[in-house]
């Protein structure tokens, strides 16, 4: 589960698979298929990186922690 805390005033929780925590502040990398054509087209996100459910897969067995990520437009 992905998600910022119920009690928090924009609170939601996801059911994400392949969920990676890219930073402290709970950013992840994650499968989300409910939004694969709007991938790169539009922000369908609360702050997270959104992937297809392969490339989430990929991601996930592939990248181990310290692993530099950059994130481009």
């Amino acid at each position: 589960t992905i998600g910022i805390p119920l009690d928090d005033e924009e609170g939601y929780l996801i059911k994400g698979e392949y969920g990676v925590r890219v930073t402290w502040g709970g950013v992840y990398v994650h499968s989300a298929p409910w939004s694969v054509g709007s991938q790169g087209y539009a922000n369908v996100s609360h702050g997270c990186i959104n992937l297809s459910p392969d490339n989430a897969a990929w991601y996930f067995d592939t990248v181990s922690v310290g692993d530099p990520i950059i994130v481009q437009a």
